[in-house]
């Protein structure tokens, strides 16, 4: 590279040549003296020597201002931009592209396209040859972004190989599916189509949507090198999944997967729980086999807060009771909707569906009846079998006895688990009487064992006196005033009645024939009328 300031007036004429007599590199047509190796255009020229080393036609240098070595004057004679090291951007200086040794002068075309190298930017020449290393017609100055790959140049044909062929900054764009087979983000030729394997687990990269089998795919982890080991986050099977902090150091990032980056129970792959949360970042909770869904409702044992949480406080834990909030409506037909936009999920909200619109005015409102337009359709509503209808939204249309309400206490055969006792069914009360009265899989839930205090068979709080052996369900209950059968009343006894109604006495509505008084009394009047009648 030769550094010039030259002044355009002390310029030889182009057409006058001579021989390099002092060997500088110059001839005469440039050289001002010849005779003197030190003296040549460009030459360093210290100001005030009483030597014009530099040729420009006084002592000492003139005005440069891109620093190029190349003084403004002559920049500006010839075309070049005085403020621009390289007036064409091609990557080539401005005087690597002027060749003043040339008997051409420093109007070089090495490409033959009648622009001069610095004004050219697909010349890839200057000082020496054109810099098309390989041939293909363009060189490193000149936007060929790998000038030794013939098939690499400004548009080239694009090919699934891993390479920028066309030198747009894009790595096999285009083509359609066929340049990313996985769509995985990653193109084949990036991913070694058609032979890479890496995780050697007999799919080829290009088809594999988890190259490095760590479990994130392809497509989170991307290209990304975030542990700086020169190897891209989606071939790193401990990348942690595509950089970024990790914040509860279970291995995954949030960028990486992480669902939860302040939980180390959650992270893609993690064991899934019934906790009600997703433990493997797949978008589903508390997936998993029958122990995670105990009543079958449809609702998580998880979300249903198990073990403890009672929300109807019935004694049944959520996650065995098949109607969560006791409104009559089992909670698998209630779901997580929150209609009425309280905050309180349906299954939970025993007044949600009064909130929603009810078309029908059949009191139960769209998701839980199956039919809002028919009022005679909703859960619980008398089914009338192979009519073509499922009245009760049950998902049968009855006939096959599992759908019909034969004890009529409004639960079909399919959810009540006795249908020929009215007072067994869901909605019942669980009584200590050695039955599933709420059909939810357990008997006497409540009963504390080994507390029949006296000793009828009865304990509390079916036994509604436990300190008198004659006080139990289903105990005969004359009309004494006490509740011996524990039904919560005096059934048949009128005013003044002492004894349960036989059904034979002669005073008024069935019932006692006197009251205890009266009857003594009369007992008492016997003997005297008795004696008397014998004096007489």
């Amino acid at each position: 590279m030769y550094r010039l300031p030259i002044a355009l007036a002390f310029i030889a004429p182009l057409g006058a040549y001579a021989a390099d007599a002092d060997g500088d590199g110059f001839d005469a047509a440039w050289d001002c003296n010849d005779a003197d190796p030190t003296v040549y255009l460009g030459a360093p020229d210290v100001f005030a020597d009483g030597v014009d080393s530099d040729c420009n036609g006084f002592d000492g240098p003139m005005l440069d201002s891109d620093g190029d070595g190349l003084p403004n004057n002559f920049e500006n004679s010839i075309g070049m931009d005085p403020f621009s090291a390289d007036t064409d951007g091609d990557g080539v200086s401005d005087p690597d592209e002027v060749d003043f040794s040339s008997q051409a002068g420093p109007f070089i075309d090495a490409d033959g396209d009648g622009v001069p190298a610095f004004l050219d930017p697909d010349e890839g020449g200057g000082s020496v040859p054109i810099q098309d290393a390989d041939g293909d017609g363009f060189a490193a100055g000149g936007g060929d972004c790998d000038d030794n790959d013939a098939s690499v140049y400004p548009g080239a044909p694009e090919v699934i190989d891993g390479i920028d062929n066309d030198c747009d900054g894009l790595v096999d764009n285009g083509g359609g599916t066929s340049f990313d087979a996985d769509g995985d983000g990653i193109s084949d030729g990036q991913e070694g189509a058609p032979n890479l394997d890496t995780d050697q687990d007999g799919i080829p990269d290009y088809l594999d949507v988890d190259d490095d089998n760590d479990g994130i795919p392809t497509i989170v982890e991307g290209a990304v090198d975030a542990d700086g080991d020169g190897i891209p986050a989606y071939l790193d099977f401990d990348e942690q999944g595509g950089g970024g902090t990790d914040l509860d150091n279970d291995g995954f990032t949030a960028q990486g997967g992480d669902c939860d980056d302040s939980n180390p129970a959650v992270h893609p792959g993690a064991p899934e729980v019934p906790d009600g949360l997703d433990n493997d970042c797949d978008g589903q909770v508390d997936e998993g086999s029958n122990p995670f869904d105990a009543d079958g409702d449809g609702i998580s044992d998880g979300q249903e807060g198990a073990p403890s949480r009672d929300w109807d406080q019935d004694g049944i834990p959520d996650y065995l009771d098949p109607d969560d909030d006791n409104d009559g409506i089992p909670t698998i037909v209630e779901g997580i909707v929150d209609a009425d936009g309280d905050g309180i999920p349906a299954y939970l909200d025993p007044d949600e569906p009064g909130t929603q619109s009810d078309l029908d005015g059949d009191g139960f409102p769209a998701p839980v009846d199956c039919d809002d337009l028919d009022a005679l359709v909703f859960p619980g509503a008398p089914e009338i079998p192979n009519d073509g209808i499922d009245q009760d939204c049950d998902g049968v249309d009855g006939g096959g006895g599992t759908d019909d309400d034969r004890d009529g206490d409004g639960f079909a055969g399919n959810v009540d688990c006795d249908d020929t006792d009215p007072s067994v069914n869901p909605a019942a009360a669980e009584i200590c009487d050695g039955v599933d009265n709420d059909c939810d899989g357990l008997v006497d839930p409540n009963c504390v064992p080994d507390t029949d205090l006296d000793g009828d068979g009865w304990a509390e709080p079916g036994d509604c006196d436990d300190s008198d052996p004659s006080v139990f369900p289903g105990a005969p209950d004359p009309c004494d005033g006490i509740d011996q059968d524990c039904d919560g009343a005096e059934i048949g006894c009128g005013p003044g009645d002492t004894d349960e109604d036989t059904g034979d006495d002669e005073e008024g509505p069935k019932g006692c024939t006197a009251t205890g008084a009266g009857a003594t009394f009369a007992v008492l009047l016997l003997p005297p009328l008795f004696f008397r009648r014998r004096r007489v």
